[in-house]
């Protein structure tokens, strides 16, 4: 009789064991299913797009020349005649047409954008018989802003490349972001030194002191559906 006792006891202790055996193995692999779960689960980009609206922009241009005084050989009455010209201080303005542009938000940050300038309205005087900008060859103008660093609420360092005639300089200015319900507006300016571009001879950046341009400009950009 003890001993069909002790056997009984043995056996049940046997079967608990067993039985915990198992449970933590299941326990274990349901915490292994949930890791490799947790691990592959793909992360969400969200990326929203804006397209230029062209008619609510607005930029404008200002330039200032200062020209040395310089002399030219010039045909009158058929003879080559010497002509002394007198230093030239010029100051123009007007407005830009944008052609189109993007801008793009990456989980609510402002990520790159572009626009693209009508270079035949920035109408300048002609220089030596002609423009300044050889439109024909090159009619448009690229700004890319490559990054928007956060400085203040609203207010961003802009990185950006300006391409003019197959050159391209990089260049860095403050702007003010603004997101209202369905559109973004960026504001801000920046100018550039046309003697950095290739638009004249050797001898004929010899000729100026200085020719920078100033752009401001107010661009709103539409949230594509």
């Amino acid at each position: 009789m003890k001993l069909n006792a002790i056997l009984f006891a043995v056996f049940v202790l046997f079967m608990s064991l067993f039985s915990c055996q198992e449970t933590g193995d299941d326990h274990g692999s349901s915490n292994s299913h949930e890791q490799e779960t947790d691990q592959v689960k793909p992360k969400v980009i969200v990326i929203t797009n804006y397209q230029l609206n062209t008619d609510l922009s607005k930029i404008k241009w200002t330039r200032a020349l200062d020209q040395k005084s310089m002399k030219r050989t010039m045909k009158i009455f058929g003879a080559d005649v010497d002509v002394e010209m007198d230093a030239v201080t010029l100051n123009m303005n007007g407005d830009v047409d944008p052609i189109n542009g993007k801008l793009v938000v990456i989980d609510g940050l402002y990520d790159h954008a572009d626009v693209k300038f009508d270079m035949n309205t920035f109408k300048f005087a002609a220089e030596k018989g002609k423009g300044l900008f050889d439109v024909k060859s090159y009619p448009i103008s690229p700004l890319v802003f490559l990054s928007f660093e956060e400085k203040d609420l609203g207010k961003y360092l802009a990185k950006c490349e300006l391409t003019i005639q197959d050159h391209t300089e990089k260049i860095e200015f403050p702007v003010s972001v603004i997101l209202k319900r369905k559109d973004i507006s960026v504001k801000g300016s920046f100018e550039f030194n046309t003697l950095s571009f290739p638009l004249r001879s050797p001898d004929q950046e010899a000729e100026i002191n200085k020719d920078v341009i100033l752009v401001q400009f107010d661009l709103n950009y539409l949230q594509k559906d």
